[in-house]
């Protein structure tokens, strides 16, 4: 194995509605462990979800009831990065927690994962916060393979999965889904029917193996 440095890491993961993002998270956290670091996952989703607890109706309702609370709650706090600035709130806890310090101070050897951003200035605070220890990873899937993965394993109608996608790309104002521009933010751009090699690559670069270059457009 190689010898690294054992700082803390953040990966924030952007991605389109309808992307197989848990096959992109389990394939990151495999690879993270195979560099010896241990992974915590941090969905963003489950935030807003504990706002205000629904049972949903359908896959749809769900969908559309997370994007309506994160609009809501970036609205009310006239903040495009609040639902960021809890998993840092989060990341912080769980430093005190593992340390057992008062005022909280990096884990080694520890990457968390927090997932998904859909707004720029979420990944603004994170950049701010952790600085080179953030790398942003936009999972790219072509937008008919979402298409099929909503309407044939996730159960949504044809015009329902075609508005959702609409959606999550990009909604007008300050506070609303901004995919699409969070995504052109990325570090890295992994394909959705090519995460281990390429995510795996990811990681060699990260951590200097000495036989892995950047491509010429990295």
């Amino acid at each position: 194995m190689l010898e690294y440095s054992a700082s803390e890491l953040v990966f924030g993961l952007v991605y389109a509605v309808g992307t197989d993002y848990r096959s992109g998270v389990d394939c990151l956290s495999a690879q993270i462990r195979r560099v010896g670091y241990e992974p915590v996952e941090i969905r963003l989703s489950d935030y807003l979800a504990a706002i205000t607890p629904t049972t949903w109706s359908s896959e749809q309702d769900r969908i559309d009831g997370l994007m309506d609370l994160g609009n809501e709650v970036r609205k009310r706090s006239g903040r495009g990065d609040f639902v960021a600035l809890s998993a840092i709130a989060k990341i912080a806890a769980d430093r005190r927690r593992k340390t057992g310090a008062k005022t909280p101070r990096p884990v080694g050897r520890t990457a968390y994962i927090l997932y998904s951003l859909k707004h720029e200035e979420e990944v603004a605070a994170l950049r701010q916060v952790y600085g080179p220890g953030f790398y942003l990873i936009g999972f790219f899937s072509p937008e008919a393979q979402r298409l099929h993965n909503l309407m044939h394993v996730q159960n949504v109608p044809k015009r329902e999965a075609e508005r959702l996608i609409g959606r999550d790309q990009g909604e007008p104002g300050d506070f609303g889904q901004q995919t699409r521009k969070t995504f052109q933010l990325a570090d890295f751009f992994v394909t959705s029917d090519n995460f281990k090699p390429e995510i795996e690559r990811l990681l060699d670069l990260i951590f200097g193996h000495p036989y892995t270059t950047p491509t010429p457009d990295e």
